[in-house]
């Protein structure tokens, strides 16, 4: 990890590797709106969460359940290796910092067309 200060002051800079675990292909865009760089989707290789639901109780004879979300395929955080995930999939995993999802996400209308950032 190399610390940088100057104009634009930033956290970190790392050289490594990110595997996009989404359905979709991921488009970087640079500040301009131009195509930076194209994460590909990997096709039989993107991750869903996994859900279980309990039956909790019941209020005026409707079920109330409980269900939580995981994921089966999530390794332990590597040295250098980022995840490229859903907003949904990182909400149930907050405290892992190898997630990342679009951010700063750009639209034609309601197409998304790229992003600016990955989101920690």
């Amino acid at each position: 990890m190399t610390n940088l200060t100057g104009g634009n002051m930033f956290l970190f800079s790392y050289n490594g590797v990110i595997e996009n675990k989404t359905p979709h292909e991921i488009t970087i865009l640079d500040k301009d709106g131009v195509i930076d760089q194209v994460i590909p989707a990997v096709k039989g290789d993107e991750w869903r969460l996994d859900e279980v639901t309990t039956l909790q109780g019941y209020i005026n004879g409707i079920r109330v359940t409980k269900t939580e979300y995981c994921c089966s395929q999530l390794p332990e955080p590597k040295e250098g290796v980022w995840y490229i995930v859903s907003a949904l999939f990182k909400l149930h995993y907050p405290n892992r910092n190898d997630l990342l999802v679009p951010a700063e996400v750009y639209r034609n209308g309601s197409k998304v067309v790229g992003c600016l950032s990955l989101g920690i």
